[in-house]
């Protein structure tokens, strides 16, 4: 029997104010695509058993980590939008890149696997980092490349079978942390002035809470325009 047939439904995990726009979009794509949405791990893990295998998942814009036992439910895959380039898996991307000086930033869709931001690359979305931008800023524009992304791959995402084809990409080594980046807030041990406003400049979020950042509002820049009302 063609892999195809099996093929009837797609779990969007998300935020809710992300959740329903994708939907929506996802539908549009494929009329014949049944969806549903997760916002936390219960109802993850309960939508995963009762699409009984046919289902793809795709994460968007929540640090939500899913066991190696539910990413296994998912027979057509999962993928996840990671709001960074390969150069800067994990956590607080843009502020690493901006304390690296980076001068392209992103966004990539991936595999999921067991570890975080590690599984294979199918897509990227670049762009060139402005002058004297903030991590706020960066953040906001790398949920426009997310949409996007999205829209590069969303028709593939909703309609073919098949895994999506990886790209010739691998994660970079500065992979970003909670722990790495509250260190490096803390100013009392920055050697110097020059690092101490490096520092100031990099981290300047209020606080490193991915989801909030990330939440996609509807006719945002984290939707497609097909789907704003």
């Amino acid at each position: 029997m063609n892999r195809e047939n099996f093929f009837t439904h797609l779990v969007v995990l998300a935020p809710p104010t992300t959740a329903q726009p994708l939907i929506r979009y996802f539908m549009q794509l494929n009329a014949r695509l049944s969806c549903s949405a997760a916002g936390d791990a219960a109802e993850l893990d309960r939508l995963s058993q009762a699409c009984g295998g046919g289902a793809r998942l795709v994460s968007f814009g929540t640090d939500l980590l899913v066991p190696p036992a539910i990413l296994a439910r998912f027979a057509f895959g999962a993928y996840n939008f990671h709001p960074g380039p390969p150069a800067y898996p994990g956590w607080a991307p843009a502020s690493f890149a901006l304390y690296d000086g980076a001068t392209t930033f992103g966004a990539t869709l991936h595999r999921m696997v067991e570890q975080v931001d590690a599984g294979q690359i199918v897509g990227t979305e670049l762009f060139v980092v402005g002058v004297a931008v903030s991590a706020d800023l960066l953040s906001t524009q790398s949920t426009a490349a997310m949409a996007r992304l999205l829209k590069r791959l969303g028709w593939c995402l909703a309609n073919q079978s098949d895994p999506l084809a990886p790209l010739p990409i691998v994660w970079g080594e500065n992979r970003g942390s909670k722990a790495k980046a509250t260190r490096l807030r803390a100013l009392d041990g920055a050697p110097g002035e020059e690092e101490r406003a490096r520092r100031r400049h990099a981290f300047s979020i209020a606080e490193f809470v991915y989801p909030d950042s990330m939440a996609c509002q509807p006719g945002g820049h984290g939707v497609p325009a097909s789907t704003r009302r």
